[in-house]
Order: C-alpha cells, then sequence, then structure tokens
C-alpha cells in the first residue's frame, strides 16, 4: 500500500522468535516471525534504544532529531543557543536578518558565507550541525549517537578547519621522513614491482 513501509524482521529459525533488528534479542512476538509476516516499526526492536540506535545510523534526519534532544541545539563548545538564533532571526524582514544574526552571534560576523546562509533561510540546519566528536576518518562513522555533539556553524568550521590543518601537517610530516633502503629508488605508494 502507498505511504506504509513493510519491514521483514530477522527471526531466530532454531526457537521461531522475532529477533531485534539492532541487537538480535528477542523482541517477544514470536507470532509474528511464526507467520512469517511483515512487521511494523514498532514491532521490529526490543527496545526504544535498540529503536533509536537502528535509525540513528540509518537516517541523518533521525540522528538530528535525537542529537537535539539531548543538546536543545546548543552548542557544545561556545554555548550557542542555536534554537534561539533561528527564532531570533526569523522574526526580521529578510533584508535585516543578517544584521540580527551578526548581533545575536557576533562569531558570523567572520564567517559572511555562513551568515548570509543563515540569513537567507533562518534553519536549524544553517545554525547548528551534528559533528562527529571522534573524527569518521579515525573509525568515529560508526559509534552512534555518543560521538555526537551539537556546534554551532561556526565552531563546526572551526573543528574541520583544525581537524584538515592537522591532517596536511601529517602528510607533510610523513612526506618528509626518511626512506627505507627498500622504498628507495621507488616512487611514494608504488611497490617496485610497478615503479
Amino acid at each position: 500500500s502507498f505511504g506504509r513501509v513493510e519491514y521483514a524482521a530477522p527471526f531466530d529459525p532454531l526457537s521461531g522468535a522475532a529477533l531485534c533488528m539492532m541487537c538480535y534479542g528477542e523482541t517477544g512476538d514470536s507470532a509474528r516471525a511464526e507467520a512469517g509476516a511483515a512487521a511494523s516499526v514498532d514491532e521490529l526492536f526490543c527496545s526504544g534504544a535498540c529503536r533509536g540506535a537502528y535509525f540513528c545510523r540509518r537516517s541523518g534526519a533521525s540522528l538530528r532529531r535525537q542529537l537535539h534532544a539531548i543538546d536543545r541545539g546548543v552548542c557544545r563548545a561556545c554555548g550557542l543557543d542555536c534554537d534561539a538564533l533561528v527564532a531570533h532571526v526569523r522574526q526580521f524582514p529578510a533584508a535585516l536578518r543578517a544584521r540580527a544574526a551578526a548581533r545575536f552571534a557576533p562569531a558570523l560576523r567572520d564567517a559572511p558565507a555562513l551568515l548570509a546562509a543563515l540569513a537567507s533561510k533562518p534553519s536549524a540546519g544553517r545554525a547548528w550541525h551534528a559533528d562527529h566528536i571522534h573524527a569518521v576518518r579515525d573509525g568515529g562513522g560508526a559509534c552512534g549517537l555518543g560521538n555526537l555533539q551539537t556546534l554551532c556553524v561556526v565552531c563546526h568550521r572551526r573543528k574541520s578547519a583544525a581537524e584538515a590543518h592537522a591532517i596536511a601537517a601529517a602528510k607533510r610530516a610523513a612526506a618528509d621522513a626518511p626512506r627505507t633502503p627498500d622504498q628507495r629508488g621507488t616512487k611514494r605508494g608504488r611497490s617496485p614491482e610497478t615503479s
């Protein structure tokens, strides 16, 4: 049927018990598993925590909603209440929004592109970002909600720039490192067979 999504949930073939789609623990809905019926989303998990973790990993919108429930749109780095910022900016006509935003959040003055984006469309997505505390490239992508924090767009930009600077410095240091005897005469990143 249109608008309804049906899921086929995992089940234990030995006991016939329906299993949680997140942790594979029993959901207690063995009648559904025995019938092999598709389940509604509420029947697929053993708890609200598993349901939240499952959708957190699969939906950016769900992840932002769950993070907002924790941080309430307040930047963990500078303390800016991004929800209040958006509400404040929305009160003004379009021509005055940038000035209003800059007065409310002075750090935006140093980020004209971010200020312009917020002024043109005042919304949560233009005021704060869900930031990975432990960077994705360092293994933090699959850590779930516990690895996320709310950062205002300015703090997120600063953190991302600092991380990019650190990566570039590490690459330069690796490039300047002395080569081992088996690396001499080869191009960087290639084995002697492909040089």
